[in-house]
Parts: C-alpha cells; structure tokens; sequence
C-alpha cells in the first residue's frame, strides 16, 4: 500500500521534485522527509537529480509504490547513455545544465522552468535541466532560470510552496511571459532523447557532434568584436547565455552544412578548432576547412615563407603541396584587412 503522501509523479517529473512535493503533502522540510524514510543518507548536499543513491531510489519506489525504473527515469542518469565517453561522477555532463551545488545552495542557474507548466501541475521536469531547452515546446514561452523579484536561483527543496521563490518568496509564475518557438537545434536534441532521428546518424552521434560544433564557435569571441572573450561551457551558464548559444547552433545546421563553411570563413577557423573524434556526419564536413596548425607549433608568415622558397628552390619532394598550402593559408588573413 502507497504510504500516505506519497502520490504518482508527474510525467517527466524530476525526483527532486517529487520529494519537494511529498515533503508539502506531509507538512514537513525535504530535509526532514529524507531524514526519516532515509537516514544517513546526503540527499540535498549533491544533485540527486544527477547522481541519486540505489538506496534512496529503492526506498522511494517503496514508498511511492511504483517500480525502481520508474523512479530512475525520474534522474537524469539514463541519458549518459547519449554520451557514453562521460565518467559518471564528471563534473559536467554533456547537454546538461549544472546547479552550482554548495552545501545546500544551488549557486548556478541550472534548474529552468515553464511558468505556465509549473503553475499548472505544481511540479520540475527533467526537460529544464537541458541546457539546449529554452523555450516550453507546449507553450512556446521562454524558460525562466530564476526568482523575477530577487533573481536567486531555483531551489524547490528549500521552498515551502512550489510556485514561490525560497529567498522572497515570490510568485515564480508572475511577471510577462514571452513567447519563443522551439528552434531547430532544441528540436534536433529532443529527437535524440526521443529516438525519433529522421538522420541516418546514431542519436549519440548527433548528441556528441552538436556539442562539438556549438563548441568550436562558442568557444572564442567573434572576430567583429574584438574585447569579447571567451563563453562559459554551455551547461553552466544561465538561460539567456544558452539561448544565445543555441541561436548561434540553429543558425550552423540551419542550411548544412554551407552555414557551417561560411561561419567558419568568417571567424578564421580551420580543423583544429573542432575537438576530436568526430561523428562522420560532422567530420565529413569539417574536413572541408582549411587544416591549420598545431597549437603553439605554428610558424610565422615570413619563417613560413623562406621556408617554402627554400624547397622551392631546391625542389624538395612535396614542394608543390607545401606552397599551395601556405597560400591558402592566407586566404583569412586577407580577408581581414
């Protein structure tokens, strides 16, 4: 029999949150709910959403009365799957947004949220722990990350009230709500999850190589601005900063890979910029631009130069392909003149 309090969860519900909600059903702290269903357990102190106890999950399903998969497909777990190079314990997992976890503060923007669903089923789901989820694909509203009147981070577990803000306790659902379609990037990675690639491409192919290429641009300033520096990683930054790196993703794949080539003609960036290995759909693509260089190990024009006349003029072997290729190394650079 399902202890009382303890309800079904919400689809697509995170078990933070469900654990949030049972502790409000039963008139208590999360602290104090996990405290006596799981004692000696460090629930709030880590982000369970991520890495939850076994022992914890067991005793939720117990209470909850549901299967121990249902409650594991409550964490986020299950789509490392997608990135089967991430050690489980890694700090940062791909696609997915940090929290900032210090004691129990939550000092990043990691947690995002529909108003109108939150105001609707009282609940957090695993989508808005997606850094590439910006807007609410049943709404097309912007995904909020933070408390409108103080601007602390999302924490359900140190909230009384769901829908208020745990610092002011403010309404979380108020305020305008601007509208936002899904963009084709959000789109492509919710088909991964989803299994439902209309691509040739395995799902953790495009996983891995849409994180690849949004990092081979994100990370370095646009040459157009040249005191811009360097983005965050995508996973720790907060909603606005995602969506930006998200518009700049939509408009790579947009018409790819062309999109891709032309950005990359413009910012001077060659193989090198892109980590490796690469999905073939990706690298395909990428083996298009110019090789470029080896960090640090790079000659300078005029060394380059003397050296190329010198084979030239005593017709080393590969002469021909070592010219050719410092030409075309200096294509970018005339461009930027």
């Amino acid at each position: 029999m399902r202890t009382a309090g303890w309800d079904r969860p919400v689809a697509d519900e995170l078990l933070s949150s469900y654990l949030v909600r049972v502790a409000i059903a039963q008139g208590t702290s999360a602290h104090r709910l996990c405290a006596r269903y799981a004692p000696g357990i460090s629930v709030w102190t880590r982000d369970i959403d991520r890495c939850a106890p076994e022992r914890l999950i067991r005793v939720v399903a117990d209470q909850a009365q549901v299967s121990v998969d249902r409650i594991e497909g409550m964490c986020l777990s299950g789509w490392r799957e997608l990135a089967p190079r991430t050690h489980p314990m890694a700090a940062i997992t791909p696609w997915i947004s940090a929290v900032g976890t210090y004691h129990r503060l939550r000092r990043r923007y990691g947690l995002h949220y529909c108003p109108a669903c939150l105001e609707q089923d009282g609940a957090f789901l695993r989508g808005w722990r997606l850094s590439f989820v910006t807007a609410c694909p049943m709404h097309e509203l912007q995904l909020r990350d933070r408390c409108g009147s103080c601007g602390e981070p999302v924490a359900p577990h140190r909230q009384g009230v769901m829908t208020r803000c745990w610092h002011c306790q403010g309404d979380l659902c108020a305020g305008s709500r601007p509208l936002e379609k899904v963009g084709l990037g959000q789109r492509w990675l919710s088909s991964c999850l989803s299994q439902q690639l209309s691509s040739r491409s395995a799902p953790s192919e495009i996983w891995l190589g849409l994180k690849q290429l949004l990092e081979a641009f994100a990370g370095r300033p646009s040459r157009r601005f040249a005191d811009a520096g360097p983005r965050i990683r995508i996973e720790l930054g907060d909603v606005q900063t995602q969506r930006a790196d998200m518009r700049l993703l939509d408009g790579l794949i947009a018409q790819w890979p062309r999109n891709l080539w032309r950005a990359a003609d413009r910012q001077g960036l060659n193989q090198l910029a892109f980590s490796s290995p690469l999905p073939p759909w990706l690298d395909a693509a990428v083996r298009k631009l110019p090789a470029g260089h080896p960090r640090g190990k790079r000659a300078t024009p005029s060394a380059r130069l003397k050296a190329v006349r010198r084979a030239e003029a005593t017709l080393s072997p590969g002469w021909r392909t070592e010219r050719a290729e410092f030409l075309l190394d200096q294509v970018p650079q005339r461009h930027g003149h």
